[in-house]
């Protein structure tokens, strides 16, 4: 027999091999996939369970309470980073709490801290928003805090988190 030739041992070797590999690899492949887009299209419900695994909500609520008893209304805040290019316009959080960089999911930009105004139906809040990024639209979130008696609707995209701290999933064209 000569090097080129084949035995039908080893033929019926190499199809079992590709008939039992093919189907694993298409399998791994749709899982990764599957996991992929499943990691990109997170509900707010699974988002915020996330954040609540990462953050205590009481001690966001109460950096909120500080942050409205210091800053005035519609107030802007940035949080100090090195490198950061400060103007005299803005209003620089020299020492930010740890637990605004752990709110960020996904990697992604933020905070953007604003002090709101009041509504006709709830207080002051201080909302972070964090958001895929800045000023190129896309997906994003708030955490919207103010003190216990804060009131915001809540609906499939705005969920309490605890008494007036609030998870808001958004998304910008």
């Amino acid at each position: 027999m000569t090097r080129d030739a084949t035995t039908s041992e080893e033929k019926s070797s190499r199809s079992y091999w590709g008939f039992v590999l093919w189907p694993v690899a298409v399998i791994v492949l749709y899982a990764s996939v599957a996991i992929f887009f499943r990691g990109c299209t997170r509900s707010p419900e699974s988002e915020l369970k996330t954040l609540k695994h990462r953050v205590d909500a009481h001690k966001v609520q109460a950096w909120a309470k500080e942050i409205l008893e210091k800053y005035p209304t519609n107030t802007v805040l940035y949080p100090y980073f090195e490198g950061i290019a400060i103007s005299s316009r803005m209003v620089i959080l020299s020492n930010p709490p740890a637990f605004l960089g752990d709110l960020a999911v996904r990697g992604w930009m933020g905070p953007s801290i604003v002090v709101s105004s009041s509504e006709p139906s709830s207080n002051r809040c201080v909302s972070l928003l964090y958001a895929e990024s800045f000023g190129f639209g896309g997906p994003g979130y708030f955490i919207v805090a103010g003190d216990e008696s804060f009131r915001q609707a809540t609906n499939a995209g705005c969920l309490e988190w605890i008494p007036g701290v609030h998870y808001q999933y958004t998304h910008s064209p």
